[in-house]
């Protein structure tokens, strides 16, 4: 029988490298060209990529085991998206002048109640 580690290193190598591939681009990005609207676009889907990738890591490595490795790699996604959410959700707020903390707790208030939402569906089915 294989280990939970074992069964999701595919999953954390493939996450972590696509937040790696993904730094690189932005570090091309910002090194190399002048910012238009267009290049803030490609900037924040970059960074949604990072911090996806990382949170899909962290959440398999932390998370709590259920009986199907499926389960928990579509839930560490699942939180993956949402934490690459939070992540463009701040870069826009800063090209827009809006990074302030009212509005960077709303975009956690709504992603934590999606996340909540998902968490209510899996424990009530019905």
């Amino acid at each position: 029988m294989r280990s939970h580690a074992a069964t999701f290193f595919p999953a954390q190598v493939l996450a972590l490298g696509l937040s790696a591939a993904g730094a690189l681009a932005m570090t091309i990005l910002i090194v190399t060209t002048d910012p238009n609207p267009e290049r803030e676009r490609l900037f924040a889907l970059l960074s949604f990529v990072v911090a996806g990738g990382v949170t899909t890591a962290l959440a398999l490595v932390l998370s709590s085991r259920a009986k199907s490795p499926a389960a928990d790699l579509g839930r560490a996604t699942r939180r993956g998206v949402l934490g690459g959410l939070a992540a463009a959700g701040a870069v826009f707020l800063q090209f827009n002048a809006a990074l302030k903390p009212a509005n960077l707790a709303f975009i956690l208030l709504v992603l934590g109640v999606v996340e909540l939402l998902f968490l209510s569906r899996r424990q009530h089915p019905g």
